[in-house]
């Protein structure tokens, strides 16, 4: 038997996963309480970000959500030895390389000279 088979919503009406934007939130949280006792929810999620599905509230989670667990793909390249390369790890929430900091620190200092 499959996880969709199995899924809580199974059967429900289709329109309370896939909201627009100007239904109210009561029919939201009523479709992610369902899906919280579904005993499927970790199979659904799996499944939308494997499948990087863009619409609708797949293992309790609406769009905005699951994109905040998936791993960017657009990582900006780092040009190491650099200011930008310094804040580039800073805004991934990396520890900047030394040669980053080394980078950043002599720019804040000829900053600091020019004031």
């Amino acid at each position: 038997m499959s996880w969709q088979e199995q899924a809580a919503c199974r059967g429900a009406n289709p329109d309370h996963w896939y909201p627009d934007k100007y239904d109210n939130n009561a029919t939201v949280r009523a479709s992610k309480a369902i899906c919280q006792v579904c005993p499927v929810q970790a199979e659904c999620l799996a499944h939308a970000l494997e499948h990087h599905e863009n619409d609708g509230i797949w293992g309790g989670l609406s769009v905005r959500e699951r994109r905040r667990l998936r791993p960017s793909t657009r990582l900006q390249p780092i040009n190491h030895g650099t200011q930008g390369g310094y804040q580039t790890h800073r805004r991934r929430g990396e520890t900047p390389c030394l040669a980053c900091t080394d980078a950043n620190r002599d720019a804040q200092r000829v900053s600091r000279r020019a004031s």
